[in-house]
């Protein structure tokens, strides 16, 4: 069914209502913990993350943040939620069937217009693994046919895979950070006023640095 008015309000209540009402917003934040089983049982194939330098502009980040042994730091138009809604947006995302992924949100952002940034935490073994072609088909369906696009590299001597995924109305920049215990990061926005956070956004990611080895 077509999604009725801004599908970013500018409150992260009425977002939150958005996400939980509706089901093609449901179906974009699902996709951020995709529902769909994968198999994993293919052989491992070595994987090459070459070296990838951000242009990175501190004066639009705010301070260190640090996730157990990441730190990042998150643009300085975003504020972290609340308590009551951190736990409202960890019901809806971690409890979902038959998830491919174990996923523990640790942290939400949100700037003023709803454009969100999501960190969890991933402790399964093998996730490289998962992320193969049959997890593309599953976040295509999850997007409504759109195929996400996908590269690998290392920033700061971390591997990391990297997806964009677009639909009519909103874009999801995820990555997974090949750390133990895996992190992701999503970036959700509407697709109107993506690019306006490009620089922001590449700021971030020249930021990751584990903290401990």
């Amino acid at each position: 069914s077509a999604l009725g008015g801004n599908p970013f309000p500018a409150t992260l209540y009425l977002f939150l209502l958005e996400v939980l009402r509706n089901t093609l917003l449901s179906l974009v934040l699902n996709s951020v913990f995709i529902v769909s089983l994968v198999s994993c049982s293919k052989d491992s194939v070595p994987e090459k993350f070459p070296k990838m330098e951000f242009q990175t502009d501190l004066d639009l980040l705010s301070e260190k943040t640090v996730f157990n042994n990441l730190s990042l730091r998150i643009p300085r138009s975003f504020y972290a939620i609340g308590d009551e809604e951190l736990t409202l947006l960890k019901n809806h995302l971690e409890n979902q069937p038959n998830a491919i992924f174990t996923t523990i949100v640790l942290g939400a952002f949100i700037d003023s217009v709803g454009s969100t940034i999501i960190v969890s935490e991933i402790p399964n073994a093998n996730v490289l693994e998962k992320l193969d072609d049959e997890f593309n088909d599953a976040l295509s369906a999850a997007w409504g046919g759109e195929k996400p696009i996908r590269s690998q590299f290392t920033i700061n001597d971390l591997p990391v895979v990297h997806y964009q995924l677009f639909n009519d109305r909103v874009v999801n920049v995820k990555i997974f950070v090949l750390i133990n215990p895996v992190f992701q990061l999503d970036f959700i926005v509407r697709r109107d006023i993506y690019f306006d956070y490009q620089t922001s956004i590449e700021s971030l990611f020249g930021t990751l640095k584990p903290i401990n080895k």
